[in-house]
């Protein structure tokens, strides 16, 4: 009973990451509060799976971030610091979670998909000249949660529900599906994941651009993004290179800058750094940034949950929500990936051989595993 209601506070509670507000409240406070009680009912199950923890592609990477917190705590003693050096708790408490439940946590994230794709076609049939953010209140995140929703939902429901999220991104005139079927299109061809299931992704993606084309919309749509947000696209690359070049200048100001971050920084020139790694390299240094980009690069390429992370990975380069609004997401799916062996990567084709169990390999084994 106690697992049950821990693994329903702990699904709701990344599921409201992706709706923004609740009212008057943000919705990341509310899900964090959650995730703490989820954590309190589970403590004693927390702190044995504690060990989970030593996987050195976490604990390394983690532990710079977390020296690069307390530095910076140090250095600044302002009210960004300690709310991060609060955050790296909660993220820790992300991590464990997901090694306690594993993918049973991600249980909400089909049904926000799914409320997410009603709400942006009702909004494209009644309006589809305007920008379609279906209930989230931050824009471009029901992309990755529409994604990822079909990458961890049942696998023979696998292609067809990726297609569905690929197509009602394209809907929505988010232009952040783009790096997303990059990514996808990359680990494919890399484990050759394909044969005739990829038709059920590619069915819905072609009635939907044929939808868009045929009514007119795909040359209103995607302009009337740029135009409503920033006037146009000449100004959006206008206005982040004058972020990233606000940031960079303060980063760079001094060697301990350079090494520890300025702090976190919100708002910069108005705007916020639309790129993961740079916001973590502003926020907390260059070796923290490397060990964020390093850890995220390498689960897109060695772990079970590719695909995933290969999305986090592009969606990253482009925007900061996994460092931000998503960060529970990020640090549930590296504790899932940390204990999850199970053999269900694959979207298209068979899954990889069945793997040695951990219990079965020896300690120099495990540790060529977790290395």
């Amino acid at each position: 009973m106690r697992e049950r209601a821990s693994i329903a506070l702990a699904g709701t509670a990344l599921a409201l990451c992706a709706f923004g507000m609740l009212g008057p409240l943000s919705a990341i406070s509310v899900a964090i509060l959650l995730l703490c009680f989820a954590g309190l009912l589970n403590l004693r199950a927390l702190l044995r799976n504690s060990w989970q923890v030593r996987p050195l592609w976490f604990a390394i990477p983690f532990a710079i971030i977390a020296i690069s917190v307390f530095v910076n705590w140090g250095i600044h003693r302002d009210h960004d610091s300690y709310l991060m050096a609060m955050m790296l708790v909660v993220m820790l408490l992300c991590y464990l979670l997901g090694t306690v439940f594993g993918r049973k946590i991600l249980w909400a994230f089909l049904p926000a998909a799914a409320v997410q794709a009603v709400a942006i076609i009702v909004q494209y049939a009644t309006d589809p000249h305007r920008y379609l953010s279906g209930l989230t209140y931050y824009a471009h995140i029901h992309v990755p949660l529409m994604l990822l929703a079909a990458l961890f939902a049942p696998r023979r429901w696998r292609p067809l529900l990726l297609g569905i999220a690929l197509a009602v991104s394209i809907l929505s005139g988010s232009e952040e599906w783009l790096p997303g079927i990059v990514a996808i299109a990359l680990i494919m061809l890399l484990t050759m994941d394909f044969n005739r299931r990829v038709l059920l992704t590619a069915a819905p993606v072609a009635v939907v651009l044929l939808v868009v084309i045929c009514t007119g919309t795909g040359s209103i749509l995607y302009p009337k993004l740029t135009q409503e947000r920033f006037s146009s696209a000449d100004e959006v690359l206008k206005m982040r290179d004058e972020v990233y070049a606000e940031a960079y200048w303060e980063w760079g100001e001094s060697p301990l800058t350079m090494a520890f971050g300025t702090g976190p920084d919100y708002a910069l020139g108005g705007g916020s750094i639309h790129n993961a790694p740079l916001k973590v390299t502003h926020d907390l240094g260059l070796w923290a940034g490397l060990a964020w980009l390093g850890m995220t690069f390498w689960l897109s390429v060695r772990s079970r949950y590719r695909y995933a992370f290969a999305i986090i990975f592009a969606l990253s380069l482009i925007d900061n929500y996994f460092w931000t609004y998503l960060f529970p997401w990020y640090f549930c799916l590296l504790g899932i990936a940390a204990v999850d062996r199970a053999r269900d990567d694959r979207i298209f084709g068979h899954p990889d051989p069945e793997p040695v169990p951990v219990h079965a390999a020896s300690h120099w084994t495990q540790l060529k595993e977790e290395i």
